[in-house]
């Protein structure tokens, strides 16, 4: 899937790779964030075992990269209220333990995702307008003539099917 972002004076392709934590998928992931600037580890908040396992998946990732730029923790399934397991809170302290963002959203009731990648769009241009960019950076923006009306794209992303 791709997501466009449109920000300021940039228009961002963000290509999004879902393995849906599968176990028969786990040889073929590395290709998907071999190059990456930007990785969110998505766990469902209805279930402590997909929370266990982001830590995993983030060490994974740090052990066979250049180590992207941004790292995001996300909680999936906030629309599910009453058998969430995993608080924003709590969420969002282990995210900072491993230096990562937090975000929640809901692919269900579509909330949270384009504010996701427009967050991410936002880190990656900060980092690439950063005085000192990091030597591993390998993001490549292209500058698009956006009206001052239209400093962001609010236009849905649909992301996902059950």
């Amino acid at each position: 899937m791709y997501a466009k972002v449109t920000l300021r004076d940039y228009q961002i392709t963000l290509k999004v790779w879902d393995t849906a934590g599968q176990e028969r998928f786990r040889s073929l992931v590395p290709m998907y964030y071999r190059n990456a600037d930007a990785v969110a580890i998505v766990f469902d908040v209805s279930d402590r075992d997909s929370f266990n396992q982001v830590k995993n998946w983030i060490n994974e990732v740090r052990k066979n990269t250049d180590t992207p730029v941004v790292y995001y923790v996300v909680g999936n399934k906030t629309d599910l209220l009453d058998s969430r397991t995993i608080m924003y809170e709590e969420g969002e302290e282990f995210a900072n333990s491993v230096n990562a963002h937090y975000w929640e959203t809901s692919v269900y009731s579509n909330t949270g995702i384009q504010d996701l990648f427009t967050k991410i769009g936002k880190n990656l241009i900060e980092i690439v307008e950063s005085s000192k960019p990091p030597a591993n950076l390998k993001v490549e923006i292209d500058p698009e003539e956006v009206s001052n009306n239209d400093k962001i794209n609010n236009s849905k992303i649909q992301c996902c099917t059950n």
